[in-house]
């Protein structure tokens, strides 16, 4: 990304893809661009691009508290840095998982857990089918 007056900014203001808040059934901050001499290095990007849907259900006879049912995700972050062409934004670059989450609300906080499956993964990504969470994030 640019700063103020055109400046580039730091790696570790870019954005990062992956993960139990972007696109689950991936590592987090797994997708997008990598260092070139080292693919386990994740570089981030200067765009980002991520979709979820969600229809959670609770379900007869347990506790309202507690909710399950399928989701589907999309998503990959992008840079406009033409050194790491196979990262400019394109369609075809999105990630898509699927698979099943379920939420609950704990006497010590939300959790929510999910285990996702990655549908076109490609060799280099870094894949997390379980994933789970502690808390709210805003």
């Amino acid at each position: 990304g640019e700063g103020l007056q055109g400046q580039s900014l730091p790696f570790y203001k870019n954005f990062f893809a992956g993960g139990v808040n972007s696109v689950r059934g991936y590592d987090t901050a797994s997708l997008g661009p990598v260092e070139v001499t080292n693919p386990d290095t994740r570089l981030g990007g200067t765009r980002k691009a991520v979709f979820n849907a969600e229809v959670l259900f609770a379900l007869p006879g347990l506790d309202k508290a507690f909710r399950i049912g399928p989701f589907v995700d999309a998503g990959n972050v992008f840079t406009d840095n033409n050194a790491v062409p196979s990262y400019t934004f394109s369609k075809e670059g999105l990630r898509y998982s699927a698979g099943i989450a379920a939420a609950w609300i704990s006497p010590l906080g939300p959790l929510k857990f999910s285990y996702g499956q990655p549908i076109n993964e490609q060799s280099n990504d870094k894949i997390q089918k379980f994933q789970f969470q502690l808390g709210t994030t805003f």
